[in-house]
């Protein structure tokens, strides 16, 4: 029995109890700010990133957070410092630690959090892959388990409207077979018009002097022609 055991979950939880929100419904408060760490504070304000943002680098090691400093230098006229940030998170991160983060930033009820830890590796790096915080979104765990669901089925997280195979009964009817309705409607008198245009084939033996005669009794009918205008004439 070859079951995959489940990954142990990062416990970043310890160092900050839940936040029942985000920016968008009005979950992180301002005085949640004032309770950052010093650090994290100092990159918020020198970067102007999200609160969200910061709530991401206040559950990151004191490590982990310098590195981003690091490599974040002196960062300047960037259009979205957070997504810049991100950026360098995901380095320093595993999949696992930011999906804990996930998690915890976006209050998911304890059924979404069990979908999500059921997931691959791969799988729950591609349900966080649109991104670590949801905004505007009336229910975070409704719309991850719209994203987990999407993943199941072979899809991109945020994909939508994708039909599913057999699903869609219009397209049974392909370009191939509706030329060939169409061939179907028309083919009596496409037919019939070659068979028209045919040419009449000689055949030999008894078949010539059935031509022959023919050719006779064309030969009388005109000269049956011309001895009416003659008398006509007359």
């Amino acid at each position: 029995d070859r079951r995959q055991s489940k990954p142990e979950r990062p416990d970043r939880r310890s160092t900050r109890p839940p936040i029942d929100g985000g920016d968008a419904l009005g979950l992180f408060s301002h005085d949640d700010d004032d309770d950052l760490p010093s650090d994290v504070r100092k990159m918020v304000d020198e970067y102007r990133l999200d609160n969200w943002c910061g709530e991401v680098l206040r559950r990151l090691s004191l490590w982990q957070r310098q590195k981003v400093a690091q490599e974040l230098g002196k960062m300047s006229g960037v259009r979205n410092p957070s997504g810049v940030v991100m950026g360098r998170v995901k380095h320093v991160a595993t999949t696992d630690e930011l999906v804990a983060i996930f998690v915890d930033i976006n209050s998911l009820d304890k059924t979404c959090e069990s979908k999500l830890w059921n997931l691959t590796s791969e799988q729950r790096a591609a349900v966080i892959a649109p991104g670590i915080y949801l905004q505007n979104v009336r229910n975070a765990s409704t719309a991850v388990n719209s994203r987990i669901a999407n993943v199941l089925d072979g899809r991109s997280a945020m994909e939508r409207g994708a039909l599913r195979p057999g699903n869609d009964r219009r397209r049974d009817r392909s370009p191939d077979r509706r030329s060939m309705d169409k061939d179907d409607r028309h083919g009596g008198a496409g037919a019939g018009a070659g068979r028209r245009k045919r040419p009449r084939e000689s055949s030999s033996g008894s078949g010539g002097g059935q031509d022959s005669g023919s050719g006779d009794s064309d030969n009388d009918s005109v000269a049956s022609r011309r001895r009416r205008r003659r008398r006509r004439t007359r």
